[in-house]
């Protein structure tokens, strides 16, 4: 699935706690428990997030931290880096589109409306 990476404005609004897991957050049985942990957002971008993790977490916390941050908002998309030197200092604004460099460290991206998350695989 290809998507058009989108870029960011804002300072540090606030945090989110992953707690759980994601099988309470999606509902199925199928999903081991995520460990704890938080993330913060940046400042609303509308309906693009930049969300910062600690490092080391699994695709089941990136989810809830996806979730946490789009909340009900349809159309939003989530992009999770896993190193706040690694990520933009501001979160998306419209029309605008993430550098490739920040695109390059990008951890997730959590898609609200389809409910899809996708982890980045780096390879040389």
């Amino acid at each position: 699935m290809k998507r058009l990476l989108t870029a960011a404005t804002g300072l540090l609004l606030s945090s989110i706690t992953v707690t759980g897991s994601a099988e309470q957050a999606a509902g199925s049985s199928a999903i081991p428990a995520a460990p704890e942990s938080e993330c913060s957002v940046l400042p609303d971008g509308q309906k693009n997030k930049v969300v910062i993790c600690p490092p080391g977490l699994d695709m089941n916390a990136f989810r809830q931290a996806g979730m946490a941050a789009c909340h009900f908002t349809a159309g939003c998309t989530a992009y999770i880096w896993d190193d706040a030197d690694k990520a933009p200092a501001k979160s998306p604004g419209p029309g605008e589109k993430i550098s490739t460099e920040h695109a390059a460290h990008l951890s997730a991206i959590w898609l609200n409306d389809a409910k899809e998350m996708m982890l980045v695989k780096r390879t040389r």
